[in-house]
């Protein structure tokens, strides 16, 4: 597996939340089966139920058929849940770690996950199914009157947060490619923890908006990782003659 940053990973910060869901989405389904395939079937399930939600708005189709997709959506849609909460919950624990090694600023770096179903990271599925009915129940006017599902982790949304403030609306560019940068020493981590392997760290460009200091610091990490990293970079004078001489260095001109 392989884990990317490129000038574009600031996107998974600063644009929509599907671009955040489909940024843990691909990430997980790089190594856990499982999840592939019941993110398959809910995503079926939800195409399905749109459907009937679409028929009952045209009065071509009754209450009734609402009834077999609702307890479809809700059970494979806690299977999803419970593995992006595991996810989180090991993201929340390693975050603090990966920060200490390519932040120089003392502060908070976490994560949040947003859901309407979803109270704690650690809820039990038995729990979330449950909160999972009631969501459903709550949402059934507002997704009839719309014709489409309204709430599940096809809606879902997490936050990087420094200082318990979102780092999209309070971190500048450096703070929040820095963030993004430790978010991804964290799921190298949890990449190896999972299946033995150290990924392949692709870091296109990493070094750009950060200061002298940060770019040691980030290269220094690197150093002490056993992940195969290659790294691009348009000004080798942040990474010094003592650092570049540890990578088998390419020079491209154009």
């Amino acid at each position: 597996q392989t884990i990317l940053f490129d000038p574009e990973s600031l996107d998974i910060i600063n644009r929509s939340p599907s671009i955040r869901r489909r940024f843990i989405d691909r990430f997980l389904a790089g190594y856990d089966k499982e999840y592939l395939v019941n993110l398959s079937r809910y995503n079926k399930t939800i195409s399905n139920r749109n459907k009937i939600l679409s028929l009952i708005k045209e009065r071509k189709s009754g209450l009734n058929e609402l009834v077999f997709w609702d307890i479809n959506l809700a059970e494979i849609g806690v299977k999803v849940l419970k593995r992006r909460l595991e996810l989180f919950t090991s993201i929340a624990q390693i975050l603090p770690i990966s920060q200490q090694k390519v932040m120089k600023e003392k502060f908070d770096l976490g994560i949040n996950y947003h859901s309407k179903v979803v109270n704690a990271l650690d809820e039990s599925e038995e729990s979330l199914l449950i909160n999972f009915n009631k969501t459903i129940e709550e949402a059934k006017e507002k997704d009839l009157a719309l014709g489409q599902t309204t709430v599940g982790p096809h809606r879902d949304d997490f936050s990087l947060e420094i200082n318990s403030k979102d780092t999209r609306n309070y971190a500048s560019r450096g703070q929040q490619r820095i963030a993004i940068v430790a978010l991804l020493f964290c799921l190298s981590e949890i990449v190896f923890e999972n299946i033995g392997m150290h990924p392949t760290l692709l870091l296109d460009d990493v070094l750009s908006e950060l200061d002298i200091e940060h770019s040691k610091k980030v290269l220094e990490a690197l150093e002490q990782i056993e992940n195969q990293v290659i790294i691009t970079a348009t000004d080798t004078a942040k990474i010094g003659n003592a650092l570049l001489s540890n990578y088998n260095h390419i020079e491209l001109i154009s």
